[in-house]
């Protein structure tokens, strides 16, 4: 991005505390092992968007997904998502569907700049 004032760096450093920005994090309604998605309503995601995600409290994770590593979402549907380890990459092949999961999308520093 061309004229900026700061970096995300400098955002942290001079001005925003570390954990002043809300990141929701929501509930993964459902996770199929056959057509490798996951299900959320109105997820709002693009092919490419980056999320990440973890277990709620007393949940898992669905088999290979991974706390705190990057994703990139695939768009299926309105109200369905799979996942990509990289850009444009292969969607990943879910073997176990987890409990209460939620997925994460990164916090808006740019917009914030």
């Amino acid at each position: 991005m061309d004229n900026l004032y700061c970096s995300s760096s400098d955002l942290f450093q001079f001005g925003i505390t570390r954990g002043s920005m809300s990141n929701q994090a929501r509930l993964i309604h459902a996770v199929s092992t056959v057509s490798n998605t996951f299900e959320l309503g109105g997820h709002n995601y693009s092919t490419n968007d980056p999320i990440s995600f973890r277990a709620d409290a007393g949940g898992s994770l669905a088999s290979p997904v991974q706390s705190g590593v990057g994703y990139y979402a695939v768009y299926v549907s309105d109200s369905l998502f799979s996942i990509a380890a990289t850009v444009d990459g292969p969607v990943i092949d879910i073997t176990t569907i987890g409990d209460n999961m939620l997925v994460v999308s990164p916090l808006p520093v740019e917009a914030v700049i």
